[in-house]
């Protein structure tokens, strides 16, 4: 059994000029694996059979696994692959995206799942699923000692591999540094019926069918050692609530990225990030040597270097402490002169911060919109330092947190203007949705777009002012902003996000994804007020925060009574046509 090994830590590699070390080994290559997730139902749910390795192991002693190991060279022969249904090797290339050996993977799982549990995917010559008698119990064994294989096994009994049950599911690479590292491919599968889960009692000492969520929990509690590929798929399969809607997950369209972690520091000591965790982009990139030093979280008052001349402080945010922190940037050189991004919520400490990472260079304060968590802090930095501050106020009633009273602009660019401050040149670009005197900067020099609130980080949308234009101008300016070439994002709230085309498109997707939800159901005739509508359009996000999009979905709304897809009735929403 060999599944991807996860360290926590990895050493620097030697520096480009310095040339390769004759001392520092070459990197692993890492060596092709299958691992098989099986399920059942159970009362209370679906159950995962998993499996722990003895003690004694090399690697993941006492852990809980799913059976699976690596590719051999017996999974790669023609013979077997001639004895397989359900499966072809271009098929298996074509739903792996690799060249060659592709079905030895699908092999491979059913190989190891025999060894480790003694399930059997495979059925007889009148091509009815087999069920595991003792003289296959004996072949078990003698497989486990090397003593036949299983294309003999299997030919003995005319037997057929079947390999259609076999859901590809997701992809872990381990990291290089490691002592081994696998390719490992996951899949999923129904447990055969009739059949009965055994651990061999040679690798593996127990085994049990649990629950995802449960298995968890009790990892929690430090009574169930899960390695994180393991820990990282239950918490995928915790919100599925059957076979079925498990398998459907693993089938349903999605890119499978190879999860190859890195280390990264977290308050609490070393951390691992796979694709998908927010702070991934940022941590391969300012972490190109894989040491494990970069920070994986938002750290209030500290200064993080993002770019050649530019830092990130982040304050906490004003309203809520749960909500991630404001971000504020500082572009420049002491030399040449600061300009700050957003200079955040009217925090003492947070302007304290500011001011002894500008070194008392800070000339240009510049403000995405007039909200609080970003702008709150304008008028006071601009007093500290006798600052230019730039920006917009809004048009609208009641749009912004800080109004022209307590924040006057020096300047108010245009869209399309180009401010050359210091050494840092910013194009400024309107982007109205979220505010309507939302600006964000391109710094083309740097490659990097600030986003103020414009695009936010993770499952939620941005959210929207309730007003007829909004939707239209959110979206509009998601096109500009793709097309104007940036690399990297640097959003009001998160981390660096990248690559920024693909960061767009995700954000159409999913305001277009809500508004299609809505508009559904209005047709469906489930007319609705709006917390019927909430609910079906945000029903990704937590029930205890979904009313603060109460006005996106207004823009939703707004949008498709404009274009004539849907009206008001009261207090109620219609499809129309």
């Amino acid at each position: 059994m060999n599944t991807p090994d996860m360290p926590a830590r990895t050493p620097p590699s030697p520096s480009p000029a310095s040339g390769p070390d004759p001392k520092v080994a070459a990197p692993l290559v890492p060596r092709p694996a299958a691992t098989v997730i099986l399920l059942r139902d159970a009362p209370t749910g679906v159950e995962i059979l998993m499996m722990r390795r003895v003690e004694a192991s090399v690697f993941g002693g006492g852990a809980y696994v799913f059976p699976g190991g690596r590719v051999d060279a017996q999974d790669l022969d023609p013979a077997l692959a001639c004895r397989c249904l359900g499966m072809s090797e271009a098929e298996a290339r074509t739903l792996l995206d690799t060249r060659e050996g592709a079905l030895g993977y699908w092999i491979a799982a059913v190989r190891e799942c025999f060894e480790e549990s003694g399930l059997l995917l495979a059925v007889d010559h009148r091509e009815q699923p087999v069920s595991v008698q003792p003289a296959l119990e004996a072949e078990r064994a003698a497989l486990l000692a090397q003593t036949t294989t299983l294309l003999d096994i299997i030919t003995r009994h005319d037997l057929r591999l079947t390999l259609a049950p076999l859901v590809y599911f997701s992809h872990w690479i381990t990291q290089a540094g490691r002592p081994r590292r696998f390719d490992t491919r996951f899949f999923m599968a129904a447990v055969p019926a009739e059949q009965v889960a055994s651990h061999d009692g040679a690798e593996l000492d127990d085994h049990v069918w649990i629950n995802p969520a449960d298995a968890l929990e009790r990892h929690h509690r430090g009574e169930f050692h899960l390695m994180f590929p393991t820990r990282r798929t239950l918490e995928e399969l915790a919100r599925c609530d059957s076979v079925e809607a498990a398998l459907a997950l693993a089938r349903s369209p999605r890119p499978r990225r190879a999860m190859t972690p890195i280390n990264a520091r977290g308050r609490n000591g070393p951390a691992l990030l796979v694709p998908g965790d927010y702070p991934f982009v940022e941590v391969s990139l300012l972490d190109p040597t894989r040491s494990g030093e970069r920070s994986c979280e938002l750290l209030v008052g500290d200064a993080m270097r993002i770019g050649q001349r530019v830092s990130r402080v982040t304050a906490p945010h004003p309203r809520d402490p749960a909500l991630p922190g404001a971000n504020s940037y500082l572009l420049g050189t002491p030399e040449t002169g600061i300009a700050v991004i957003d200079p955040g919520p009217a925090d003492v400490q947070h302007r304290e911060a500011l001011l002894a990472h500008g070194a008392g260079a800070i000339r240009w304060i510049l403000c995405t919109h007039t909200h609080e968590a970003h702008a709150g802090g304008a008028s006071g930095l601009a007093e500290a330092t006798g600052a230019r501050l730039i920006g917009r106020h809004a048009r609208w009633p009641g749009a912004e947190d800080v109004p022209a009273p307590c924040l006057r602009f020096d300047h108010e660019p245009l869209d399309g203007e180009r401010l050359q401050l210091g050494g840092i040149v910013l194009d400024v670009i309107a982007t109205p949705g979220h505010a309507d005197n939302h600006l964000c900067f391109l710094a083309p020099d740097d490659q990097m777009l600030f986003t103020g609130d414009h695009l936010a980080q993770g499952p939620h949308a941005t959210r929207v002012a309730a007003r007829e234009q909004a939707m239209d101008d959110l979206i509009e300016a998601f096109w500009r902003l793709r097309d104007c070439g940036p690399v990297h994002l640097a959003p009001g709230h998160g981390f660096l996000m990248s690559p920024a085309q693909e960061m767009f498109e995700r954000a159409l997707t999913d305001q277009v994804g809500r508004e299609n939800r809505v508009l559904r159901a209005l047709r469906e005739g489930r007319e609705g007020s709006l917390d019927d509508l909430l609910t079906i359009a945000f029903h990704d996000i937590d029930e205890a925060v979904r009313a603060r999009w109460t006005d996106t979905l207004l823009a939703h709304l707004e949008r498709l009574r404009v274009e004539g897809r849907a009206r008001r009735a009261g207090d109620r929403w219609q499809s129309v046509g």
